[in-house]
């Protein structure tokens, strides 16, 4: 800690050498200066840049909204748009944090030649129903974009309990970490496996002449869960009513 501390202070040495000596900063000097300092000293170079006419370019707003995390991103997407900046990797990544219209985003990128990274594939799929995500999940593979925790924790919240199980050993394997949401979405996927599994054999107990297997829920995803239930539900209603076909020819 004490190195990195150092090193902040040298960065504060050099720009202010470049004062003493007359030296003019540019978007390049303000950029690199922004990765060395805190939030409140970069919110007050943000303005000095508009102050002293130093053209402020996607890169010195993908910083900015780095040190300021997601408390202004709109805003400052929508100043770019305003004047004309096009929006680089980093920006269009955080712009899929409240843009509606994710997959038009996602297709522009590749119009444009953006390359999406890790961030990118995160957000999207946090946006995505279980069948896109795994689409998505395919890609990264495919395309081999590098999968962190974040990814690992977004495309676990989706899936059900026995894929989950599966990944989990997968992180440890690949040496994934894991943090608190890792944990948290598998006790949840539990949770919601027992109230599935508890909900399905209800049904089947109530559902009689309805004649199926009887599957532990534990180890089917939710998505095959719920197609079990509409498919029982489908033969019995169909069951029923060709016993009242049958009883109106009679």
């Amino acid at each position: 800690m004490g190195f990195l501390f150092n090193i902040k202070d040298y960065c504060r040495e050099l720009w202010d050498e470049m004062d003493e000596k007359g030296i003019e900063k540019n978007t390049d000097t303000y950029n690199y200066y922004m990765h060395s300092i805190t939030e409140l000293q970069v919110e007050k170079l943000w303005s000095e840049m508009d102050i002293k006419g130093i053209e402020k370019k996607a890169s010195s707003y993908d910083i900015y909204m780095d040190k300021l995390g997601l408390k202004e991103d709109e805003f400052l997407i929508q100043e770019m748009k305003n004047k004309g900046i096009a929006r680089n990797e980093g920006v269009t990544s955080k712009y899929f944090h409240y843009v509606e219209n994710s997959l038009g985003i996602w297709n522009e990128m590749d119009e444009k030649g953006i390359a999406k990274d890790t961030q990118a594939y995160n957000i999207y799929m946090r946006k995505l129903n279980v069948e896109a995500a795994k689409k998505i999940w395919k890609e990264m593979d495919k395309k081999k974009i590098n999968k962190n925790t974040e990814t690992y924790n977004i495309y676990m919240s989706k899936v059900g309990l026995s894929e989950v199980n599966y990944l989990w050993k997968e992180m440890d394997k690949k040496r994934i970490s894991k943090d608190v949401n890792t944990y948290n979405v598998f006790f949840k996927k539990i949770r919601d496996s027992e109230i599935l599994s508890s909900s399905l054999k209800r049904f089947i107990k109530d559902s009689k002449g309805v004649k199926i297997g009887i599957y532990p829920v534990v180890s089917m995803d939710d998505y095959k869960t719920k197609k079990l239930v509409e498919s029982m539900i489908k033969n019995r209603k169909n069951r029923q009513r060709g016993a009242e076909t049958k009883n109106e020819k009679e």
